[in-house]
């Protein structure tokens, strides 16, 4: 019971209390924080009587050991345990086990995320329990004849004392070891990896109970006895193979990483055998049968699974080295973008995107070839590995080689044997060590500059994941070629005019022009500045049958949010043809983009993945609005699940955060993505829209179409804000899914340009 001294705010959802301060710390919808005093009576003794009953739970199991050793005393005076006594006390300690299993979610080594470091821990563990294990048995405890076997605990009490101190360390050490797996295998777990690994607890434990029945543990087949006794046994490495074949975590293993974790896998393989001959055969076995069955089965599961793991790291190394280029090419791509987004003299800024575009590609050349003067004549304006005489030979014409074909067309162009196409034939005379080359436009409103090169020695040296890297570098290059063209020849005042204009153009074109045709869907989409140029960023593509649909705001306005905004845009849809789980990509573009971020930026985004395939849409949200619902059949509503703000933290906080939602999709579905412009547009009287207004205008539910949805969200806007100049950007996409068969997202792609002239106009 608490009494709150004030109203509680309708926007709370979140709370959480912080004693004995007795502060509410609340977070509402847009993440603001905030704190309210409350006066607290009977809360803090049922949180304490919580904390007593906790760690009573977890003192059982070690009371039950302490108390098991005390009673083994008095059967240690007559030399031997009886039967019916080993059958209750082998028993009993299985229950204690039991009850130290759910300290796994609650000791901090067995949340650890980074996989390096787990696979060490796992190693030392089973390094541990071979070296407890050869040391207690081969040199501290004698072994006596197979007559005096039973009872080898009992021959003195220094063997009883070690023997039984022994026991106890190695089952925690074969505890620790199954939490270690455990991480491994719950890593990018699906819904079923649960279900079977507690599966797989409860073999354990059956195979345990069934050995101390038979009074010995076998892990070998014995079918000429009872063949039903070994029925728990091949449950077991049923279990264990299923698990085993979890190996999510492999793909976030570098290079170098992979050939380690490969060359020690077998020699972990080995291990993991060796410790499951012996734990069985050991004095564990002679304290108390259940130990060592569920002690030779941990052991079995870890052999297993390291042989999984090292068959696994064996089909993924022939690829290891090209999946590690793309990842690094992606950060050197963003890396590279934000060094020419600044400001710069235009002799500087022309010979830093040559030796960027050299970087990008990893080539032997590069050059950069731009039209000058009244006449648009090409000129040679920066070179990088090129001599003096190469450079006063170079062959420039406007109309005819590869610069003529590039500027005619204003597309990019690959060519992998220079010998072999016609657009080169001026290479090979003017230089003999070209054998592949690669020529992309720098086009700014919609007005090509120059044509940018790279050229490597090699035959077959580019393939398209290159030629994409570079048009996109090529991108940016033109931006920030002309900001230094603007900081040249206009004062101060002027020249911030006009960058905002050539910005804002620019980032027009990174915006989608036409909508992707998916059959089942129906996209609208628009965006509006606040400024001529302003933070906020969406794009829609295809990949395959799907529909990816990415909204996002960059914190802050102006030219500075715009450059983001296109370096999200580039990392993004390199990320997004690589990885299927929206999740994955948000987590890969945290990694990538915090590298460059500054301290005080930082970006929202809200990714989806519509499959009309499997009639689904899955989703996870960076910290970004909630995504706006309307199910045909069901009531209008904000999906908000968890996740942080890309930029705020570059590890493991930020993938713990992150949420994915998968919904199933029906004809007549709607979403609403957009961003907090929307919502927090003002009027005169600085009142905000609000998500109520938003949410109030979609359950009238009289649209048939997206375009028109999207239209309606538009035109309430505005009426909201009447005269008011807008403070923020602002961004409305919608998906409406259809009927397989009868409509398209075509008309959407016809209404889009009118529809983004009318919100310039408004």
């Amino acid at each position: 019971m608490f009494h709150y001294q004030g109203q509680i705010p309708a926007h709370v959802e979140e709370f959480r209390l912080d004693f004995p301060s007795c502060v509410v710390y609340f977070a509402d919808r847009a993440g603001e924080f905030g704190t309210h005093i409350y006066t607290t009576f009977d809360i803090r003794p049922s949180i304490r009587m919580r904390r007593i009953l906790k760690n009573t739970i977890i003192s059982v199991p070690f009371l039950t050991f302490i108390g098991v050793t005390l009673i083994d005393t008095a059967w240690f005076m007559i030399e031997r345990i009886p039967e019916i006594v080993r059958l209750l006390r082998d028993g009993v300690l299985l229950a204690a086990i039991v009850l130290l299993l759910p300290l796994r979610h609650q000791i901090k080594l067995f949340t650890e995320r980074r996989i390096f470091h787990t696979l060490r821990y796992i190693f030392f563990t089973v390094l541990a329990c071979l070296l407890v294990l050869i040391v207690v048995d081969q040199y501290l405890i004698a072994s006596p004849g197979d007559h005096l076997r039973p009872s080898r605990l009992f021959v003195s009490p220094r063997f009883f004392l070690i023997g039984t101190v022994a026991s106890f360390v190695l089952i925690l050490l074969h505890l620790l070891l199954s939490g270690l797996i455990a991480n491994l295998i719950f890593y990018k777990s699906k819904s079923s990896t649960p279900r079977n690994f507690r599966l797989l607890v409860f073999a354990i434990l059956l195979v345990a109970a069934t050995s101390s029945a038979r009074g010995r543990v076998n892990f070998f087949f014995s079918f000429e006895e009872n063949w039903l006794g070994e029925i728990p046994f091949v449950l077991l490495l049923l279990l264990i193979a299923v698990n085993s074949f979890r190996h999510r975590w492999i793909d976030f293993l570098n290079r170098r990483q992979k050939w380690v974790v490969f060359l020690i896998s077998g020699l972990a393989c080995g291990m993991g055998v060796m410790l499951t001959q012996r734990v069985i055969d050991s004095f564990v076995a002679d304290h108390s049968v259940a130990y060592a069955a569920v002690c030779g089965a941990i052991a079995l599961c870890f052999s297993v699974y390291a042989g999984f793991t090292a068959v696994a790291l064996l089909l993924h190394l022939p690829t290891a080295g090209s999946f590690d280029e793309k990842i690094n090419a992606i950060k050197t791509l963003q890396e590279v973008s934000q060094s020419i987004s600044h400001f710069m003299e235009r002799e500087q800024l022309m010979a830093m995107i040559t030796q960027r575009a050299l970087q990008v590609t990893k080539s032997d050349f590069a050059w950069l070839e731009l039209l000058e003067g009244e006449n648009n004549d090409l000129m040679l304006s920066s070179a990088v590995n090129l001599s003096e005489d190469e450079i006063q030979r170079m062959p420039l014409h406007r109309a005819a080689g590869i610069s003529g074909w590039v500027i005619q067309n204003q597309k990019s162009l690959l060519i992998n044997d220079v010998t072999e196409d016609a657009r080169a034939v001026q290479v090979q005379p003017w230089k003999k060590d070209i054998g592949a080359i690669l020529a992309v436009p720098l086009i700014s409103r919609s007005k090509i500059l120059g044509v940018l090169f790279s050229a490597k020695q090699d035959y077959f040296g580019y393939d398209q994941f290159d030629q994409d890297m570079l048009q996109s570098f090529a991108d940016q290059a033109a931006i920030a070629f002309h900001n230094a063209h603007l900081l040249e020849e206009s004062i101060e005042k002027e020249r911030l005019a006009q960058e905002l204009r050539v910005a804002h153009k620019a980032q027009e074109k990174l915006l989608p022009k036409v909508m992707p045709e998916i059959t089942g869907l129906d996209v609208a989409g628009v965006s509006v500045a606040a400024k001529e140029v302003g933070g906020d960023y969406y794009d829609v593509f295809a990949i395959g049958n799907k529909l990816v649909v990415v909204v996002g705001d960059v914190s802050g306005k102006g030219a500075a949010a715009a450059f983001y905004m296109a370096q999200v845009k580039g990392v993004i849809e390199a990320i997004g043809r690589l990885y299927e789980s929206p999740r994955d990509v948000l987590i890969q573009a945290n990694r990538i983009l915090c590298r460059s971020l500054e301290k005080n930026l930082f970006i929202t985004l809200l990714y989806a993945i519509f499959d009309p395939g499997t009639m689904t849409m899955t989703f996870s949200r960076a910290g970004h609005n909630p995504l706006l619902c309307s199910p045909k059949e069901g009531e209008v509503s904000f999906l908000q699940p968890y996740g942080m703000a890309i930029g705020l933290e570059n590890g493991a906080v930020f993938e713990s955060a992150l949420e994915q939602l998968t919904l199933p999709l029906a004809p007549g579905d709607f979403f609403v993505f957009y961003t907090d412009g929307v919502v927090e547009a003002r009027n005169m009287q600085e009142e905000e829209y609000q998500e109520r207004s938003l949410l109030a205008l979609v359950q009238q539910r009289d649209y048939k179409t997206a375009s028109a949805l999207k239209d309606r969200i538009l035109l309430s806007v505005y009426d909201h804000v009447g005269l008011a100049n807008p403070h923020d950007d602002f961004t409305v996409v919608v998906v409406g899914v259809t009927e397989q068969q009868r409509h398209k997202t075509r008309a959407a792609g016809r209404e889009f340009g009118a529809a983004q002239e009318m919100a310039e106009l408004s």
